[in-house]
């Protein structure tokens, strides 16, 4: 108790709030009649329904629209990515009190606000957060300076 925290980076708050749009959008299409829909709010991915969709995640660095580095194939739930390639450093390390370092974080997970939770907690404990993500039956995709690491 008494501890200060300096924030040195803007801090985001839409971060969960996006998977959990993307998540209520799936589902409104769902009762209006649809039978499947793929919710996408700028790279939150939400899919409900029958079949599967394919996600293609991009490089931490790089021109947009290149190659994929990697393919999920999403049937029912979300897929998230957290990293510094459009925001910049944005994400605390509470453990530091400062910005945590990294590069990007992609998680699949059961619904596409637990995939943004859990994409952070990914790209700031690094492998450390895969036993959390299959705790939750998710697959992330860290990328590090050495390249990509994916689990479990």
């Amino acid at each position: 108790m008494g501890e200060e925290v300096e924030v040195l980076a803007p801090l985001d708050l839409d971060g969960l709030a996006k998977g959990y749009i993307a998540d209520k959008g799936a589902e409104a299409a769902l009762r209006a009649g649809a039978r499947a829909a793929l919710v996408n709010l700028g790279g939150d991915l939400a899919r409900k329904g029958p079949g599967r969709a394919e996600v293609l995640v991009e490089a931490p660095f790089g021109p947009d629209n290149a190659p994929p580095v990697h393919r999920f194939l999403l049937g029912e739930g979300g897929v998230a990515t957290s990293g510094v390639r459009h925001k910049g450093p944005h994400l605390l390390d509470p453990r530091k009190g400062r910005p945590a370092f990294g590069l990007q974080a992609t998680v699949l997970a059961p619904s596409a606000l637990l995939a943004d939770g859990l994409a952070k907690a990914l790209f700031v404990l690094k492998e450390e957060a895969f036993p959390v993500l299959r705790a939750f039956r998710a697959r992330g995709l860290l990328f590090t300076p050495e390249g990509p690491v994916a689990g479990p």
